[in-house]
């Protein structure tokens, strides 16, 4: 072909563009530089009338935009020693549909000193005590930190947005 053909469509496996856009945003997200968010920007407005005219075949690449329309969250998990002070509070994030919500793990000196190059947001993030640590955040702007994995949980529940989530006595009763 003399030119590539600029693929936005989102059949079984989304298009590379549309993958793009999502990670372009949430790497704004997790680094706090608006740069990424500009050009996810720009390609919204590239394939905006292709969308508008048929979104149904663009179904990654909006979901892209509503990560970017936001309000999103980033979670910081800071665990003293490894990661294995973090896993409970990982799986429980894991556990959720949480489609607007980053995840950033703090686990050794070695990750904190390059997480606060990647992330400056976090410098100032450490566990509490002896125990894993979650920082709730939006906008970079972050509650007060938890270690209780429910008040992690419902710190993030309490956004609005985050409606995948669910006590057990709420997912019970919804059954």
């Amino acid at each position: 072909l003399p030119s590539r053909p600029m693929e936005i469509y989102d059949g079984a496996i989304p298009s590379g563009n549309s993958v793009s856009l999502d990670n372009l945003l949430r790497l704004s997200s997790l680094t706090g530089k608006e740069r990424y968010a500009e050009l996810a920007g720009r390609m919204a407005a590239r394939f905006s009338s292709r969308i508008e005219s048929n979104p149904i075949a663009y179904t990654h690449f909006l979901s892209g935009l509503d990560f970017g329309f936001g309000p999103s969250s980033e979670v910081v998990i800071c665990s003293p020693g490894d990661e294995r002070g973090a896993e409970g509070m990982l799986s429980s994030l894991h556990e959720q549909y949480l489609p607007r919500t980053v995840t950033l793990v703090v686990s050794t000196e070695g990750t904190k000193r390059d997480l606060n190059i990647i992330s400056p947001f976090t410098k100032d993030m450490k566990p509490v005590g002896d125990t894993a640590t979650a920082y709730v955040c939006t906008g970079h702007s972050c509650r007060r930190p938890v270690t209780d994995i429910h008040e992690m949980l419902d710190l993030l529940k309490t956004d609005g947005y985050n409606s995948g989530i669910f006590t057990a006595e709420e997912k019970n009763g919804k059954d």
